[in-house]
């Protein structure tokens, strides 16, 4: 449900003025030190003088949230210029409490009641080492009893919305409550049907039958994604995802019309199709069907890559990139061409969380194959920082050739050679320089010593 919570920062009328007011009051503002307000991007710690802080921003649209967020603690603000508008926070119990006064506090309050409208409970989320997110589940969660807390929360939601006073702004906050309603019953019945092994849910498929595919609000919420996926055929687990990719294109030519939306649905797919790790596809197919369906700017966009996956198939002279070494040495790739040995890259940087969770599998293969006479691993990092690399190595201390893209211009290469649109990325190279799969399986691939030894053979 965040796409619900990060798409109400984006709601404000299309009029922009200047000078706006947020007072923040708090008797004791002690857990307070790590809370920030959010706003499109922009995030300021709150610093109190005497209990009591002004958050000022010289231009800013009416009606623009802004989130008061952190240490459990959440607290929208809806604010306008010109005007002003106060919250209190206080601790009780052990719970926050926010009470809100002045202009737009009826809309504030709004927002604060749509944080109830959101289906939870049955994921318990955690953090790992990398500050992924691990997911586990409760199978005995009691899913009748969310569904009905949201319908009374839908329309405690709905009586908050027409509290608000500006037409254009409650019309607005009623549609937002009615799609995050269908929202939270969507995901609570998908949960349950997940989690129940319940395969054909009438229920379940009104609701997704109910939703407007050409709704901004809907497509925030993730729900025009639920509705395109009944509409298309095969999966993306196939060895082989084209059939998978043109029903999905298909499926957004009949259903949608808003552009926007529609640009959206096209980039993901693209995307998806063109960092699909080990998957087969077949791109005139994929990029023909593609081309009839998507805007300009999206095909101007991704011919770049196409132009690289046609100079990158299997078979064709492997580009041939410079970087440096540890010690600030220039190399070429070409040095490992002509050696009787397979070349497996790995392309990573330090800030990429999926590429720093395949290190230590790529470590377990480098074992693996240490005497084996016809594979090298070599990792090129894509980091802007080297010190960031560095640190990385003098921490991991790996024993594989490890190897940075010194410059822009030689990132720039490297990524444009090989349409490379998102990391982390795998290429094999052939012992003759050529390439044989310029976006390979990674290094976690359970079947990654069966699909490696049989290239080896």
């Amino acid at each position: 449900m965040k796409k619900i919570f990060l798409s109400l920062m984006a709601m404000a009328l299309p009029i922009i003025s200047t000078a706006q007011t947020l007072k923040i009051m708090a008797k004791d503002t002690t857990g307070l030190s790590h809370v920030i307000i959010a706003n499109r991007g922009e995030f300021v710690p709150l610093q109190f003088t005497k209990g009591c802080m002004v958050y000022d921003r010289p231009k800013i649209k009416p009606y623009t949230a802004v989130f008061i967020m952190g240490d459990s603690l959440s607290a929208p603000a809806v604010l306008e210029p010109g005007q002003t508008l106060q919250i209190s926070i206080s601790k009780k119990q052990g719970q926050w409490e926010i009470a809100y006064k002045g202009k737009n506090a009826a809309a504030s309050r709004f927002l604060k009641q749509m944080e109830k409208l959101y289906a939870h409970g049955w994921e318990k989320v955690s953090v790992d080492e990398y500050d992924d997110e691990v997911t586990t589940v409760n199978k005995d969660f009691d899913f009748n009893g969310e569904m009905k807390r949201l319908a009374t929360e839908y329309g405690t939601t709905l009586q908050a919305a027409d509290k608000v006073d500006n037409d254009s702004l409650r019309r607005i906050y009623r549609h937002q409550a009615d799609v995050s309603y269908l929202a939270s019953r969507i995901a609570c019945l998908s949960a349950r049907d997940k989690i129940k092994g319940i395969s054909s849910d009438g229920q379940l498929q009104v609701l997704i039958a109910s939703i407007d595919p050409n709704d901004d609000t809907m497509q925030e919420m993730g729900l025009v994604n639920d509705l395109i996926a009944t509409k298309v055929t095969g999966s993306l687990n196939d060895d082989n995802i084209t059939p998978y990719a043109l029903s999905y294109i298909r499926a957004v030519d009949n259903q949608v019309q808003n552009p926007r939306i529609r640009h959206a649905l096209l980039n993901n797919i693209a995307s998806v199709v063109f960092n699909a790790d080990g998957k087969t596809y077949v791109l005139d197919d994929f990029w023909h069907a593609f081309k009839q369906a998507a805007d300009t700017a999206l095909v101007n966009y991704y011919q770049t890559v196409v132009d690289s996956k046609l100079a990158t198939k299997s078979g064709a002279k492997c580009p041939d990139e410079t970087f440096q070494d540890i010690h600030g040495q220039t190399h070429r790739l070409s040095e490992w061409f002509n050696k009787g040995k397979y070349l497996y890259i790995d392309l990573w940087a330090t800030w990429c969380i999926p590429c720093v969770k395949e290190i230590p599998f790529v470590e377990k293969h480098v074992a693996h194959y240490k005497d084996n006479t016809k594979i090298q691993f070599i990792s090129i990092s894509l980091d802007s920082h080297h010190d960031a690399w560095k640190r990385k190595l003098d921490k991991d201390k790996p024993l594989w050739p490890q190897y940075i893209s010194a410059t822009k211009d030689e990132m720039d290469k490297l990524m444009k050679d090989w349409g490379i649109t998102g990391i982390p990325r795998f290429i094999i190279v052939n012992p003759d320089g050529t390439i044989h799969d310029s976006n390979a399986f990674r290094p976690s691939d359970p079947d990654f010593y069966k699909l490696m030894d049989d290239i080896l053979k």
